[in-house]
Formats: C-alpha cells, sequence, structure tokens
C-alpha cells in the first residue's frame, strides 16, 4: 500500500474514534462536516477516485496529483478548517480533525471554569484586603475557611491551578 493511502487509511481511523470519543459533546453540524470529509477518504481508499479533482472546463486536464495526498490537506480560495491563529486556507481530512477537536464543548469548560476560578479568587483576596470587607477578624477566617473550602471542591488547591 502506498504511504499517501497509509497515511489516510490511520487519518480515517482516528476521525471515527473520535467521532465515537465526541458523542453528546460536539454539534450535528460539525460531526456532518467531518463524516462528510471523512467519506471522500474512503471513496479514495475504495479505489473509486482515480484523480484528485475534476474540472468543469474542458481545456482544463486534472493534475497529475495523488489523490490521497490531496484528500489529507490542501490549499483552497474557499472557506478551510480554520483553527485559531492560522493565516491560510486549508482544506482535507488533516485540518478537519484538527479543527473538529476544537469543537468539543467539552474543551471550552474546562478552560472557562479555570478563568472563572482566577477571577473569583482575584475578587476574594481583594475583598479580603478591602477594610470595609469584613467587620471582625473572625468573620475573615470564616469567609477564608469558607473560600478552601469550595476552591477544594472545585478541584483547585491553590495559585498553582487558578
Amino acid at each position: 500500500m502506498d504511504q499517501n493511502l497509509t497515511t489516510l487509511q490511520i487519518l480515517l481511523e482516528e476521525g471515527r474514534d473520535l467521532l465515537r470519543r465526541t458523542e453528546g459533546f460536539t454539534t450535528k453540524a460539525s460531526r456532518y462536516a467531518l463524516v462528510k470529509e471523512m467519506e471522500k477518504a474512503q471513496r479514495i481508499l475504495a479505489g473509486e477516485v482515480q484523480t484528485a479533482f475534476s474540472h468543469n472546463r474542458e481545456f482544463l486536464s486534472p493534475d497529475e496529483c495523488d489523490p490521497a495526498a490531496f484528500c489529507m490537506e490542501h490549499y483552497t480560495c474557499a472557506p478551510g478548517w480554520m483553527t485559531e491563529g492560522q493565516q491560510a486556507q486549508v482544506y482535507g481530512l488533516r485540518p478537519a480533525l484538527a479543527w473538529f477537536r476544537e469543537q468539543d464543548v467539552r474543551r471550552d469548560a474546562a478552560s472557562g471554569f479555570s478563568h472563572v476560578l482566577k477571577s473569583l479568587n482575584q475578587r476574594m483576596e481583594e475583598f479580603l484586603e478591602w477594610e470595609g470587607g469584613v467587620s471582625s477578624k473572625g468573620e475573615k477566617q470564616l469567609l477564608i475557611q469558607v473560600w478552601e473550602k469550595a476552591k477544594k471542591a472545585a478541584g483547585s488547591t491553590g495559585e498553582e491551578r487558578l
């Protein structure tokens, strides 16, 4: 088997695994988009596709491009699978998989929760330093104890995680 076909097969299996692992944590639209890219790869692996793409003009002949390499990744003028910080328009199974990994709602929830904890920790410190915030030393100690319990319950034991 050709190196590109082997790589395409590996990417296809990775896509199937991602779809299984992210069931219920990605949108139907993002799953559909990945499935469509995977279907192209399946057709190439089945030998149903001989050219990377076809032209709708008779005077243009198809490029001598490997369909498997083209399916994995190619540049296009159409909007592609853009990930944060990327400049070029890229299309294909490899960029679709990278994009799909970012569509998992658990990814945003984890980073968003960390941001909320950091913000709350900063506000709590400001409140404790503010002279009008706590009327007695006992109240301040109680507030600190409650805050420490809340951080533990959230899975954070101190500044290193915030």
